[in-house]
């Protein structure tokens, strides 16, 4: 009985993470922080890898443009 107490918790636990993970996540994405966003739905899949929205999400961020800081690196290495 207690062990699967401590399983509820845990899984309720989890389901928390994930959720603020997937809302901070979520906000990068709608920032144009691609590269946060991307490294945010990767945190959340590590987690719950059937998680079907940061799938989506993380396929969208290929598609992302980069934000002015993200574009400023990558004009800068090329120089």
């Amino acid at each position: 009985a207690v062990t699967n107490g401590l399983q509820k918790v845990n899984a309720c636990l989890l389901e928390r993470q994930v959720v603020a993970l997937l809302a901070s996540a979520d906000s990068a994405f709608e920032a144009n922080n691609c590269t946060q966003a991307k490294e945010l739905y990767e945190q959340v899949l590590a987690l719950a890898p059937e998680n079907h929205k940061a799938v989506l999400g993380k396929t969208q961020t290929a598609n992302c443009k980069a934000t002015k800081k993200e574009k400023k690196v990558k004009t800068d290495d090329l120089a």
